[in-house]
């Protein structure tokens, strides 16, 4: 975190800026950077998400145990919490039981691999340690200013708490109001698998049959604009849709759901959805990045005959040389080929 802004709130407020108990930074210096972001979304046009994590039933377990055992489960919690984020994202204390986190250049689909981490790792603590309820919202998808994000998270908390708790909540976008006047709650929770499965597979089928019978010829719209850039905008798209996609299936993808998001991810930060760079993308997503690559290069195509196996090679080892690929992998991709 900017240390300049530390010193700036310091100067300021002449209080400090972490939370004594957790170390986390204050209710007021997650305001502050909470505005910053707002205005660095808007100029450069990058989105953020808010994550509010609540401690469920915080005040029956610092009830039943005590608040010295309360106070040490918190701040294990708070240190799941540090080790599931990145280093550029703020995690503070918003309130008593409830924690914020500020996921910088972060959509939902992305946020929510995070929070989710967090969630199953609190409810692995032993000793009937409380769970944790999440509640997600983005900007500028879900708000035009930070006062309106915070009640959209808040909105989502409220639904993860609602509907049981030990959950992770966001509101979907809808292009028709429900017909009950409320928003539209997606849940990642730890039920069966049962209709998830069939409502993935065909919501993106009858996004592409709506549009079909709503829209132009797809032939007459491939004349009018730059072909190139349509499948380019394509290809950025997918790994971010599939993400998408899949969402509901979080449970039983488990890290496969990171994996699809990120397996178009560089070492160097040039890859795509989310430009993440070194150690942030994880062993999984880069192996199968590298094994994504291979099978491109070597597979025939509509548009091009498949390469030789050391073409492909050769150019996985010029990624190498370029400090996009992990070298590791390659290197064992190379033995088990060889």
């Amino acid at each position: 975190m900017d240390l300049a802004l530390e010193e700036l709130y310091k100067k300021e407020t002449g209080a400090p800026f972490t939370d004594s108990l957790t170390g986390l930074f204050n209710h007021g210096f997650f305001q502050i950077t909470l505005e910053r972001e707002v205005k660095r979304s808007e100029r450069h046009g990058e989105p953020f998400t808010l994550a509010l994590i609540d401690i469920d039933s915080f005040a029956l377990y610092n009830k039943r145990h005590g608040s010295v055992e309360g106070d040490r489960v918190l701040r294990e919690i708070v240190n799941l919490i540090m080790k599931h984020i990145r280093q550029v994202d703020l995690a503070a204390r918003y309130s008593g039981d409830v924690l914020a986190v500020i996921l910088i250049k972060s959509n939902i689909p992305s946020a929510l691999i995070a929070v989710e981490r967090i969630r199953q790792a609190v409810k692995k603590l032993p000793d009937e340690a409380p769970t944790v309820s999440v509640g997600l919202a983005s900007y500028p998808g879900d708000a035009t200013n930070g006062e309106t994000l915070i009640k959209k998270a808040q909105e989502a908390l409220l639904q993860a708490k609602i509907k049981g708790k030990n959950r992770v909540c966001f509101l979907e976008k809808q292009t028709e109001p429900a017909n009950d006047g409320a928003p539209k709650v997606l849940v990642v929770d730890d039920e069966p698998l049962n209709v998830k499965l069939l409502d993935a597979l065909l919501r993106p089928l009858n996004y592409e049959v709506l549009k079909a019978s709503n829209g132009e010829d797809a032939l007459s719209i491939v004349k009018k604009v730059d072909l190139d850039l349509i499948l380019l905008d394509i290809m950025k798209s997918h790994a971010d849709e599939g993400c998408k996609i899949c969402l509901p299936l979080m449970k039983n993808l488990g890290p496969a759901l990171e994996v699809i998001r990120h397996h178009h991810e560089k070492l160097d930060g040039s890859g795509y959805p989310d430009g993440l760079k070194g150690d942030e993308i994880s062993v999984a997503a880069r192996v199968m990045g590298v094994v994504d690559i291979y099978d491109a290069l070597i597979t025939d195509r509509p548009y091009r005959k498949g390469m030789s196996k050391e073409k492909a090679l050769e150019i996985l080892h010029e990624e190498v040389e370029g400090g996009k690929l992990d070298k590791k992998v390659v290197e064992v991709l190379i033995k088990m080929l060889v």
